[in-house]
């Protein structure tokens, strides 16, 4: 009897997380030269850290990190740790390697929760590539990562994401080179995926109707982040940063009015002299049910 009035309330316990189990919250943050000279500023990374806490997987672009042992971003989520640890919530990280055909050179992260609070959920990342360039096209291909969710009641659980960071002088032809970038990974095969990070692809970087080309020849996909979404603290009002999500599964696993860009410096009191020491883009996100 005592066996089984236990096993009846783990099941009661399972159940009451999956009830209210919360949204998964997918970010990307362009955090503009994120090197070792910023990660000695502890109020920038006291406040990064606040940031990325919100998110359950979020795309980092800019990373600029030498070091043999990552050091950058191995720090970074070690504080994140330290920040989120009183709220039950772990994160781990992925990345690129340094990519870049001059001396600039960049590389791609996704940091995402292994524990989260008020839900058994996990996030595994189960495949990570960066895309084979045989073209040539890029100057930084899109890294790419394959996501899964465990013990989770998502109406989605499967999904990849594809983390860029776009040439402003070669947005039209590393935009159009998406095509190729989503057709040889699926491989003629249906998969979920998402397309998010700073396409710098607004105002005078492209013309309009060399926009409207690209959104044909993905044409697949939605455009979570429109036009009209400013992404960055200038008041040029453009939207560099962008999420793009194809099939209808994961279209209908997104939350209604949830993809927005994320003002961080209204939440927390901030002015835009503070603003300019953490980025010039703010983060963009969808929430998925």
């Amino acid at each position: 009897m005592n066996r089984y009035i236990l096993l009846l309330a783990i099941v009661l316990i399972s159940s009451s997380y999956q009830a209210t189990e919360p949204n998964l919250i997918i970010g990307s943050f362009n955090i503009q030269t994120l090197g070792p000279t910023k990660m000695s500023r502890p109020e920038f990374v006291e406040t990064v850290c606040r940031i990325l806490s919100k998110y359950d997987i979020i795309a980092i672009q800019e990373i600029r990190d030498s070091s043999t042992n990552m050091a950058v971003i191995n720090t970074l989520v070690s504080k994140l740790n330290e920040y989120v640890l009183s709220k039950g919530i772990n994160y781990n990280f992925v990345i690129s390697p340094r990519l870049g055909q001059g001396t600039h050179k960049e590389i791609y992260a996704y940091v995402y929760r292994t524990k989260t609070n008020g839900s058994l959920r996990k996030i595994q990342v189960v495949k990570q590539m960066v895309h084979d360039d045989i073209e040539m096209v890029y100057d930084r291909p899109p890294f790419i990562a394959e996501f899964k969710v465990l013990d989770t009641s998502l109406s989605i659980k499967e999904f990849t994401l594809m983390n860029l960071h776009l040439r402003p002088t070669a947005v039209f032809i590393e935009s159009l080179g998406l095509r190729k970038v989503v057709d040889r990974y699926r491989a003629g095969s249906v998969k979920n995926i998402a397309i998010l990070g700073d396409f710098n692809i607004d105002c005078s970087y492209i013309s309009t109707s060399d926009r409207q080309s690209v959104a044909l020849t993905l044409n697949d996909f939605t455009w979570y982040i429109r036009d009209r979404y400013a992404t960055t603290i200038s008041t040029s009002n453009c939207a560099y940063d962008r999420i793009l999500v194809n099939t209808a599964v994961f279209k209908n696993a997104i939350v209604t009015n949830s993809n927005m860009t994320y003002r961080y410096d209204l939440e927390f009191g901030m002015n835009m002299t503070e603003v300019s020491k953490i980025s010039d883009h703010y983060p963009v996100e969808i929430k998925l049910f």
